[in-house]
């Protein structure tokens, strides 16, 4: 770990976290973060893609398939809006002390309201 101001660290464990994503949700997040439409659709199919587990075979609703190598990706893209982007319009305004952004960006950030 760098050596600095750093106190603490925080590290959570989204319980079931690839298994409830909102496809919905991701889809409007990904036609704002992607531009080519070609990737997109292809991202789409790979969402809706069914799930073999054993001699079980199933198609859910929600989530994205765990074991993908695009899981990890579409999760930061998903929790980007999710936690990031709330840490930052909502959570940083109000902090104090060296790791606060400096008042002139407070103002700025207290009158930004979070978007879905």
């Amino acid at each position: 770990m760098p050596r600095g101001e750093v106190s603490w660290i925080l590290e959570a464990d989204i319980q079931s976290f690839f298994d409830s994503v909102d496809r919905t949700a991701l889809g409007e997040m990904l036609q704002v973060r992607v531009a080519d439409g070609a990737l997109r659709r292809l991202l789409g199919k790979c969402l809706h893609v069914g799930v073999l587990d054993g001699a079980e075979y199933s198609e859910p609703d929600v989530g994205t398939a765990q074991g993908s190598v695009l899981s990890p990706l579409l999760g930061n893209v998903y929790l980007h809006y999710g936690l990031d982007l709330w840490f930052e319009r909502v959570v940083k305004p109000r902090l104090r002390g060296e790791g606060a952004p400096p008042p002139v960006l407070r103002r700025l950030h207290h009158g930004v309201r979070a978007t879905r």
